[in-house]
């Protein structure tokens, strides 16, 4: 008896000591894991993608370049006694002072601007600026090779650019549309009816000398101040 229990005691001893050495034994699993990404390297979206054919947004070849308005550009001369000022915006092209004519205390205002827009609706805009007023005087003439439509009005004027402005009664506007290739040149003077009546032979002579950017400025008004503009928008 004391045999057999000596004998299952190895028996068990030998089956447990074959059994870890077959768990010792046993190849790894070599199957490979999925490392999920950092969530910092997620992939971007492409920063330039190609736009598809069919999208309305994508370029076609019959695609036309926009005009180049500074290409456009014209130059006048203005009169000796005009002062050059600081343009109050960058919307500005240029301004002058026009000294004020006996009687008025204040100078009269040239702005020069581009912009779009129709003659008419333009035109009407200037007369909105006006109470008590005529209708607008009109007259068109061509230089070189572009059609100038001239303005007058009188009556109490009001910019429109503050609504706490008070209207200046007795002022008077004239006012020119240069339909030059591109957008039109806006050149406006205002300021009290006889300073800008005085000033208005002046005035029409400026536009009656506009010409294109690079041809000769007439030599009457050679003593002016030159002026090669490019684009801006309406003041």
């Amino acid at each position: 008896m004391r045999t057999t229990h000596t004998t299952l005691i190895l028996a068990v001893a030998v089956a447990g000591a074959g059994a870890y050495a077959l768990l010792r034994d046993a190849p790894a699993d070599e199957t490979p894991r999925a490392a999920a990404a950092p969530a910092s390297e997620e992939p971007l979206d492409d920063p330039d993608p190609e736009l598809d054919p069919g999208d309305p947004g994508a370029p076609t070849e019959t695609a036309e370049p926009e005009a180049d308005d500074d290409a456009a550009a014209i130059a006048w001369t203005a009169p000796p006694a005009w002062r050059a000022l600081p343009n109050p915006s960058s919307m500005r092209i240029a301004t002058y002072g026009v000294p004020h004519a006996p009687g008025d205390a204040d100078d009269a205002e040239v702005s020069v601007s581009r912009a779009g827009g129709d003659v008419d609706a333009n035109i009407e805009r200037w007369a909105s600026q006006f109470t008590g007023a005529t209708e607008p005087r009109r007259r068109v003439f061509a230089v070189a090779g572009m059609n100038v439509t001239l303005v007058e009005i009188e009556g109490a004027y009001t910019s429109g650019m503050d609504p706490g402005e008070q209207a200046r009664s007795g002022w008077a506007l004239d006012a020119a549309i240069v339909q030059s290739p591109g957008l039109p040149y806006f050149f406006k003077m205002t300021g009290p009816a006889a300073t800008v009546h005085a000033a208005s032979g002046a005035f029409e002579a400026l536009l009656r000398n506009v010409r294109r950017a690079g041809e000769l400025v007439d030599a009457g008004t050679a003593d002016g101040h030159a002026k090669v503009a490019g684009s801006g928008t309406r003041g």
